[in-house]
């Protein structure tokens, strides 16, 4: 202090200005420093509960792809059984009544004879292109890599298969009812039935109509009501491979030929007409 009173340059307690300075930018560096700290500490936290949470997530989906994989070999082995105890049901004599068997009067034998036909031949050509090939599942390389390699022959298999079965058909159908359209798809719903017992050969499927055959549908319906058609057209099938698909679910829709393969088809229709009446009831 100065011999007047006043505070000399060091101020009232003898510090100079640069030296408060100095230490008022230590201060803000300090606490700088603590609250960066701090939030490192906070970042790398969260980092690791988020990987912590990941490898749980992911140890979560292995064990969800064994159980399906278990669950597939569980029905697989079921049918089997079934089968089995089918046949040697057969042998014994049974007490109560058996329903007639469907009397068919077309060769099933044949892919394109019918709707069911072609999903039984295209099933049994899946199981014969699967059969050495393992499903794997999530739960390692070895898994990962049989997993990848069964995609990959069911996704091949799928492309050879369509173009095999794709093929001119011949067939007598019921159109569906209006109840049973679907509004929003720009095809026809109909049902194939055997041309001489009226036998339901399959689940319903859609034809895909061009104009003149639209043309013709609707002075078919003019006429009054539509009871059989003859369908000529192509046979187009529609195999998609969906990775997250090994069951077939409660409604099984589409329909699943085997793990991972989706089936549906439609035919091109290049002619709708009517059967003789005298030929249109069941013989």
């Amino acid at each position: 202090m100065l011999k007047d009173g006043s505070p000399g340059p060091h101020g009232p307690h003898g510090l100079t200005a640069m030296t408060r300075r100095r230490i008022g930018a230590f201060a803000a560096l300090a606490v700088f420093a603590l609250t960066g700290a701090s939030m490192a500490q906070s970042d790398r936290d969260l980092r690791q509960e988020n990987q912590r949470l990941q490898t749980r997530v992911n140890d979560m989906q292995r064990e969800l792809d064994a159980a399906h994989v278990r669950i597939a070999q569980l029905k697989r082995e079921i049918r089997t059984l079934a089968q089995r105890l089918g046949q040697a049901a057969g042998g014994s004599s049974s007490t109560g009544p058996s329903a007639p068997p469907e009397r068919v009067t077309i060769d099933e034998s044949v892919p394109s004879a019918s709707p069911r036909a072609l999903f039984n031949a295209i099933s049994a050509s899946y199981r014969e292109a699967t059969r050495d090939l393992e499903i794997g599942d999530y739960t390692g390389i070895t898994g990962n890599r049989q997993r990848a390699t069964y995609l990959r022959a069911v996704d091949n298999w799928a492309k050879r298969i369509q173009r095999a079965m794709r093929s001119p058909v011949v067939w007598h159908i019921r159109v569906m009812p209006p109840a049973e359209q679907a509004g929003d798809h720009p095809g026809l719903r109909v049902r194939a039935i055997d041309p001489e017992t009226h036998v339901v050969l399959g689940e319903p499927f859609f034809i895909r109509l061009n104009s003149a055959v639209r043309r013709k549908l609707a002075q078919l319906e003019q006429r009054g009501a539509i009871d059989v058609l003859v369908l000529k057209g192509v046979l187009v099938p529609q195999i998609s491979l969906n990775p997250d698909r090994m069951e077939p679910g409660a409604f099984d829709n589409p329909r699943l030929i085997g793990p991972f393969a989706e089936f549906r088809f439609a035919v091109d229709a290049s002619s709708l007409t009517p059967v003789p009446k005298e030929r249109s009831r069941p013989g």
